[in-house]
C-alpha cells in the first residue's frame, strides 16, 4: 500500500481529531477485486500517507466541536427575608466558568445567599470551551418578612360550670407572645381553663414579630347546670323522710341530723315545696318523743356515750335543738306553712318543747343554772345563738322574746369583738373571752377553731345579721374571705378528693387535720359573695364522697339551691 500521494488537496482540510472513514479497493492478477471500509482515527498531523500496491479511493466526513451548555437557577426562587437560597449550575462542553465579577467557578457547584434586603435579585455565570462560550442569568425574589399570626381557641366552647375547656393557640412570624396580663407564653402551646363564674368568659393572647403584632381573644361559654332543679333532685335521692328513723333516745344521731334539717329549710325557701317542711318537723317530733327524764329533775334528756354520766350533754343538745328551733320558726313565721293546722300545731309544740327542755333547763334549772348565759366557746354561742334567734321569733311569750333579744345581742357583740381580722378575712377561735384557743390531739393550741364546728357560729352569725343583729354586711364578707383566701386551698381539680377546704379557719391545717368537708353553713356566705358561690358550686358538682354524711349533704344542697336566682 503506497502513501496517500498529494493530489488530494481537499482532504487538507481535515481536523484534527476528527474521525474519517477509507475505503480501499484491492486487485491484483491472483485475486478477485475486494472492497474494504473501515474507519481510521486521524489522530497524528494531517495529511497521512498511505503506500499503495493497488487501485484505492479515499474519502474523509469532519465533524466540528459543540458548543458548552449551562443550566443555572436558584431555589427556592422566591422566599421571605431572612431565608436563604441556593444557586445551583452545571455546565458542559466547558473548560472553565467565572461569575460576573471574573470569580472562577468549578464548571458544576453551588452556592448559598442569604439576601439582606427585599427585592428583584439576579446573578449571572459564563461558561467557555472550545465549542465558544455561554452566559446564564438566574433570578430570585426576596420578600418583606410577613406580619404574625395567631390561631387561639377554645375547645369545647360551651361547658358546665365545674367543667374545664382547654385553650389551644399558634402562631407564625412571631419572635414572642404574653397574655392580657403580661406572662410571657410559648409561641404556641395551650392550658386546661376551668371557670369560676357562669356566662360569657374570654382570654386574650398577644403576639409580635419583626413585622408587627397580632392580637386574638378566643370566648368561651360556661352553663349552669347545677340548677335549683338539680339540688332539689340530689337532696330527693337522700331520702329525707327516712331521716327520722335514725333518731334514738341518744342525743347524737340528732345532733347529726342538725344539718339535715336545716337543708330542708333552705330548700323549702329556695322551692317552695312544703313536703320538705313536713320531712323537717318529723324529724323534730321523733327527736322529742325519745327525750326521757333520767334524773328525775323534771326536764328531758338523752343518753350520750361521750360524757361520764352519760345523759345530759350540753352543747350536744343544744345543737340537736337547734334544727329543731329553725323548723318552727320557719313554720310560724312562714303564712304559707302556718296556715295548714297540722305543722302549725306540731311547730308550737316545737316550740314549747324547745323552751322548756332545752332553754329551761339548761340555763334556769337548779342543776344547770347560768349554763347558757355564760358559755365562752364561740360554736357553743353559735348553737345556743341559733336557738334563741329562732324562739324570738317563734315565743308566744312577750318577756321570753326580751330573754332571747338580750342573749342575741350580748353573746354577739361578746363574739364578734373576739373575730380577728387577718387582711380582709377573719379568724374564728376557740374562745371568746379571753381569747384562746381548744386544744386536742387534732386541733393544737396554735391551731384556730376547725372548719366543721366554726359552721354553727357562721349559721348564727348570718342569722343574726338576716334579723338586723349585731353583725354587718361586712363581717360575712370577711367571712366570704376566710373561705376564699384561706380555707379553700386554690385547686381547681383534683382526681382524688375533688376540691378541698383545709379544716382551720385560718388554713393553717396543722398537723395534717382531715379535710375540712362540713361546709353547709358557710355555703350561705356565698348568697353575699358571686365568687364564693362559684366555688361551691364548683365544688358541690363533684362526687358526693366529698361530703362525710347524708345529713350534711342535705344541707350543702339546700343551701347552694337557696343562693340561685
Amino acid at each position: 500500500m503506497k502513501k496517500l500521494a498529494n493530489k488530494y488537496p481537499q482532504y487538507r482540510a481535515v481536523l484534527k481529531n476528527s474521525i474519517g472513514s477509507i475505503t480501499l479497493i484491492c486487485a491484483s492478477t491472483l485475486v478477485q477485486a475486494e472492497t474494504i471500509n473501515t474507519k481510521i482515527d486521524l489522530g497524528g498531523p494531517f495529511p497521512s500517507r498511505l503506500e499503495d500496491g493497488a487501485k484505492h479511493e479515499l474519502g474523509f466526513a469532519g465533524e466540528q466541536v459543540a458548543p458548552p451548555g449551562l443550566d443555572f437557577n436558584y431555589f427556592p426562587s422566591e422566599f421571605i427575608i431572612g431565608e436563604s437560597t441556593v444557586g445551583r449550575w452545571s455546565s458542559s462542553n466547558a473548560t472553565e466558568c467565572h461569575n460576573s465579577s471574573g470569580t472562577k467557578l468549578s464548571l458544576v457547584g453551588s452556592w448559598t445567599n442569604t439576601p439582606i434586603s427585599v427585592g428583584l435579585r439576579s446573578s449571572t455565570i459564563t461558561c467557555t470551551g472550545p465549542g465558544g462560550s455561554v452566559t446564564k442569568t438566574a433570578l430570585y425574589t426576596v420578600l418583606p418578612y410577613p406580619e404574625p399570626t395567631l390561631n387561639f381557641s377554645y375547645t369545647p366552647r360551651e361547658i358546665f360550670i365545674g367543667e374545664y375547656t382547654l385553650g389551644t393557640w399558634s402562631s407564625n412570624y412571631a419572635s414572642e407572645c404574653h397574655n392580657s396580663s403580661g406572662t410571657n407564653l410559648d409561641l404556641s402551646g395551650s392550658w386546661e381553663n376551668i371557670p369560676k363564674r357562669v356566662g360569657l368568659g374570654s382570654s386574650t393572647i398577644i403576639c409580635t414579630g419583626p413585622s408587627g403584632s397580632v392580637t386574638q381573644t378566643a370566648l368561651y361559654n360556661v352553663v349552669d347546670l347545677l340548677s335549683k332543679d338539680y339540688y332539689y333532685d340530689q337532696l330527693l335521692k337522700l331520702k329525707p323522710e327516712s331521716f327520722k328513723d335514725t333518731i334514738t333516745n341518744s342525743v347524737i344521731p340528732m345532733y347529726s341530723n342538725m344539718p339535715a334539717i336545716d337543708g330542708l329549710v333552705e330548700m323549702y325557701q329556695a322551692t317552695g315545696d312544703k313536703k320538705l317542711i313536713r320531712h323537717a318537723l318529723d324529724i323534730s317530733l321523733a327527736y322529742q318523743n325519745n327525750g326521757y327524764d333520767f334524773d328525775g329533775d323534771g326536764y328531758f334528756d338523752w343518753s350520750s356515750d361521750l360524757i361520764p354520766q352519760g345523759y345530759s350533754h350540753g352543747h350536744y343538745e343544744w345543737r340537736a335543738a337547734m334544727g329543731i328551733a329553725i323548723v318552727a320558726a320557719r313554720v310560724l313565721t312562714d303564712p304559707a306553712l302556718s296556715s295548714d293546722p297540722l305543722m302549725k300545731s306540731d311547730a308550737e309544740n316545737l316550740v314549747n318543747f324547745v323552751e322548756t327542755h332545752v332553754w329551761d333547763k339548761w340555763e334556769k334549772s337548779e342543776k344547770y343554772k347560768g349554763r347558757l348565759s355564760n358559755i365562752r366557746v364561740t360554736h357553743f354561742v353559735g348553737r345556743v345563738g341559733m336557738i334563741a334567734l329562732s324562739l324570738y321569733q317563734a315565743s308566744l311569750s312577750e318577756s321570753r322574746k326580751k330573754e332571747y333579744k338580750n342573749f342575741i345581742e350580748v353573746k354577739g357583740r361578746q363574739l364578734k369583738d373576739s373575730l380577728e381580722l387577718h387582711g380582709n378575712a377573719y379568724d374564728i377561735r376557740c374562745y371568746m373571752n379571753p381569747i384562746a384557743d381548744c386544744s386536742s390531739e387534732k386541733l393544737p393550741v396554735d391551731g384556730t377553731i376547725d372548719v366543721s364546728h366554726a359552721g354553727d357560729t357562721v349559721n348564727f352569725i348570718i342569722a343574726s345579721y338576716q334579723q338586723n343583729f349585731v353583725f354587718e354586711l361586712q363581717d360575712l364578707s370577711r367571712l366570704a374571705n376566710a373561705v376564699k383566701y384561706n380555707i379553700w386551698n386554690g385547686e381547681t381539680r383534683n382526681e382524688v378528693l375533688g376540691h378541698v377546704f383545709n379544716d382551720n379557719v385560718d388554713g393553717s391545717a396543722v398537723g395534717n387535720i382531715i379535710v375540712g368537708r362540713n361546709q353547709g353553713a358557710w355555703v350561705k356566705l356565698s348568697k353575699y359573695d358571686a365568687e364564693l358561690k362559684s366555688i361551691y358550686r364548683i365544688w358541690s358538682s363533684f362526687d358526693s364522697n366529698l361530703y362525710p354524711n347524708a345529713a350534711t349533704k342535705a344541707q350543702v344542697y339546700g343551701a347552694i339551691a337557696n343562693t340561685l336566682d
